[in-house]
Parts: C-alpha cells; structure tokens; sequence
C-alpha cells in the first residue's frame, strides 16, 4: 500500500476502506508514530483527521461482531445438543461408541526394519520392500475403516511409509553392488 508510515497493514486497510476517502494513492499523512494526532489529506483538499478515534470505533464494531458471533455459536450448540438428546442420543453413548471403535495399534516397528536390516541379497531386500508395501496397505486401511487413534495410525503410516523407503533404497543398492 502506498505509505501511512507507523501504521499496521490492517490499521491502513481500515482507513483506507473508509467512505470518505476516494483516492488511495494520493494521501499525505503527518503527524506522530504512537498512534494518535494523525491527519491526512488528499489532493482534492479533503482532510481526515482522528484516525485513531475511528481505529478505536472500528476496534469496538469487531468487539461487538465477535460477541455476537460468539453468543450464535453458543445458540447453535445448544440447539444441536437440544435437538440430539430428543432423539434419544446422548454424549454417552457416542463416547462408548468410540471407546469401542478403537482398538490399539498393533504395529511392530521392529518386524520390518529387521527384515531390512537382514536383506544380503537384492531378492531378500525385494522382498522386504513387498513385506513394507503391505504393511502401509494395512495401517491405510485402518484408517479408512476409522479403527483405532488417528493420531497413533498417522504416526504409524508415517514410519511405515520410511521403512517402504528405505527398503527400496537397499535394494536398490544391493543390485548395484551385485552388478559390479
């Protein structure tokens, strides 16, 4: 934005969206750095003086939106439990539900990685870039189906996807070393 020096992109954005002001380009501002005396005009000999008095206006609108939006969240919310505890659901049983739906991860970390780490052969690493593959395959589709913690599978899979990594990469090496 062409230049009200000491002043926030938002402070500028809120003055310039003022009614009153026509031409963004042509303003001259003085005045201190601390927020208040500001005045500016325009080239059509326009003046705007209390800035700061109209920041402090716009900053009591927002206020106020945000009290209003908050008061029709808090409405909403109520509506929904209201509407659910009518139907005859209630928190409880949807936190047993979910308590049932997830199971623990069973992933060993170890399964893998040995198998990695075992590979002498570029056919012992193929095969356990095959054993990686699956078990992404697997946590993938525990997500999907929603069994078990989300945040736990996403930690799985992400380990998983390096193990598959990384298992390429030895076998890749080992056929490069069996070629010499």
């Amino acid at each position: 934005m062409a230049g009200i020096y000491g002043l926030s992109a938002s402070q500028q954005n809120l003055f310039y969206s003022q009614k009153s002001i026509t031409q963004k380009n042509s303003l001259i501002v003085s005045g201190n750095r601390n927020g208040s005396g500001f005045s500016a005009s325009s080239d059509e000999g326009v003046s705007f003086g209390g800035i700061a008095e109209r920041l402090s206006e716009a900053q009591e609108e927002k206020d106020k939106m945000t009290k209003q939006m908050r008061r029709m969240i808090r409405e909403l919310a109520r509506a929904q439990d209201e509407k659910q505890d009518s139907a005859g659901v209630t928190e409880q049983d949807d936190a047993a539900e979910e308590e049932e739906t997830k199971q623990p991860v069973r992933y060993n970390y170890k399964d893998v990685s040995s198998r990695i780490q075992r590979a002498k052969t570029s056919t012992s690493a193929g095969q356990a870039v095959l054993s990686a593959k699956r078990k992404v395959l697997e946590i993938k589709r525990r997500i999907m189906s929603g069994k078990g913690d989300p945040e736990e599978l996403q930690s799985v899979l992400t380990h998983a996807k390096r193990m598959e990594m990384v298992a390429r990469k030895k076998k890749h090496h080992l056929e490069l070393e069996e070629m010499v």
